[in-house]
């Protein structure tokens, strides 16, 4: 008689966020196809798109108290850190000339967030 093979299950969080991950994905490639016009390094309007849409679906998730502050504030910081960890391991020579700039440029777009963030708090402290 064969051995019973032992099926290994995704834990859900695993599954729902590499699932969300890859939806991301395939939606950039299919913008960047529909448009003829957009090149390697005009990328940015497919990626502002998603990046404006899971915005506003987040602000309004969270308004209706469906996604709490704390989930936010654990992705923005693994999504930061995985990105800033890829970035540490590639290095320029292997993320290539257009990924490069297109990481460089997300981290000034996160700093700029996060000064602004920080502005707002400390505004807020000195007036308590």
């Amino acid at each position: 008689m064969g051995k019973k093979v032992k099926k290994t299950s995704v834990p859900p969080l695993e599954a729902h966020l590499i699932g969300a991950l890859r939806t991301i994905d395939k939606q950039i490639a299919r913008s960047m196809q529909r448009d003829e016009n957009v090149h390697s390094v005009q990328k940015w309007g497919p990626l502002d798109e998603r990046i404006e849409l899971i915005c506003s679906l987040l602000l309004e998730r969270c308004g209706k108290q469906e996604v709490q502050l704390d989930s936010l504030v654990v992705l923005s910081q693994a999504l930061v850190k995985s990105l800033r960890l890829l970035v540490e391991e590639l290095d320029r020579e292997g993320l290539g000339e257009v990924r490069t700039h297109y990481c460089k440029e997300t981290f000034e777009k996160i700093s700029d967030d996060s000064r602004k963030a920080l502005d707002i708090l400390s505004d807020q402290t000195i007036l308590m």
